[in-house]
């Protein structure tokens, strides 16, 4: 956690000293899931909030950053090779994705550009794991607690002031990994997280 509050320290100050910085309070929702329970679909839904900075690198490229409360997980009915049973995953994050925007669509009435192309990288935290599952409590002990993800998605603009996004998101590390010798659970695999989000953004 240190390292992350070092982090987040340092760009701040980047931030801080930029010319063209700006702020943002953002307010959203994710649709998550995590591959290897058998499950599939965008059925966890969690809050999306935080606040973001960025600064203009050049007229039509940005550089962003942003500090998140991510509510994730996955949920559904199915279960391989076992009946029909309603069980969910929960878990929270503090991410920090750190992206680059390519800026298009430009309003000459109102001298800004309206839409941008985002992708970048995302380290984050998890602090709090749950599931409605007993025989699965138990592998919170063997969770990675750190993890890095890829994100790509798009921004647009309707006003100088207020935005909305849609990104999707997806880890390079896995929240548990299963070398054969942990669990006997047979529906749990490797599990590695996704998420599409959906956000609104007021520039302060």
């Amino acid at each position: 956690m240190k390292y992350l509050l070092m982090l987040v320290l340092c760009c701040g100050a980047y931030l801080l000293e930029a010319q063209t910085f700006r702020g943002s309070l953002i307010l959203g929702f994710n649709a998550s899931q995590i591959d290897g329970d058998y499950t599939a679909g965008y059925n966890k839904l969690g809050l999306h909030a935080g606040v973001g900075g960025g600064f203009d690198i050049t007229k039509r490229f940005a550089f962003n950053v942003e500090l998140l409360y991510n509510q994730k997980g996955r949920q559904n009915k199915f279960i391989k090779g076992a009946p029909e049973l309603f069980f969910n995953i929960k878990t929270d994050y503090i991410d920090m994705p750190v992206y680059i925007s390519f800026k298009d669509w430009y309003d000459e009435e109102q001298e800004r550009y309206k839409l941008s192309f985002n992708a970048g990288f995302s380290y984050g935290r998890l602090f709090s794991f749950k599931t409605s599952v007993s025989e699965w409590a138990y592998i919170e002990e063997f969770l990675k607690k750190q993890d890095l993800s890829y994100l790509v998605g798009c921004t647009y603009s309707w006003s100088k002031n207020w935005s909305a996004s849609a990104r999707y998101t997806r880890s390079i590390t896995k929240l548990y990994s299963n070398d054969g010798d942990a669990l006997v659970w047979p529906n749990i695999n490797s599990l590695v997280g996704y998420m599409i989000s959906f956000n609104v953004a007021y520039q302060i």
